[in-house]
């Protein structure tokens, strides 16, 4: 998902040049701080996908906002968040206001499989519901 008609075009176009079934991978507008439990519930989605989207401590609330309403009640299995990390303090504040909101995130560091961004480190977050 995305909010910009430009990026949700180029996601568009990834989809269709990676042969990806339109009934099993879609590009969406989605608005975080519009992320009612009725929006996610219509997407219908199984799997999310972000990239490059804790860039700014502003939109970290509304971001794990929406992920919650998305791992809420099992609606989607897998939450993967790609993120470079530009500042420290911002990746901080993701990942407490994760916890704050039961969610757990597992990482993996994927700098070197990224050929772009070589002078910052990039992570792979999964994120799923904390378990007792």
């Amino acid at each position: 998902t995305d909010y910009h008609p430009a990026v949700l075009d180029l996601l568009r176009s990834n989809i269709a040049l990676n042969a990806l079934p339109s009934e099993r991978c879609r590009a969406e507008i989605l608005d975080w701080n519009e992320c009612s439990d009725e929006v996610v519930a219509g997407l219908k989605a199984d799997v999310v996908v972000a990239a490059d989207v804790v860039y700014d401590p502003d939109i970290v609330e509304p971001l794990v906002q929406a992920l919650q309403r998305f791992v809420a009640g099992g609606r989607v299995t897998h939450v993967f968040v790609a993120c470079t990390q530009r500042n420290e303090a911002t990746m901080a504040l993701f990942r407490a206001e994760l916890a704050a909101r039961s969610l757990h995130a597992s990482e993996t560091d994927i700098t070197g499989l990224c050929t772009l961004y070589k002078s910052f480190p990039i992570t792979l977050l999964t994120i799923t519901a904390k378990t007792c």
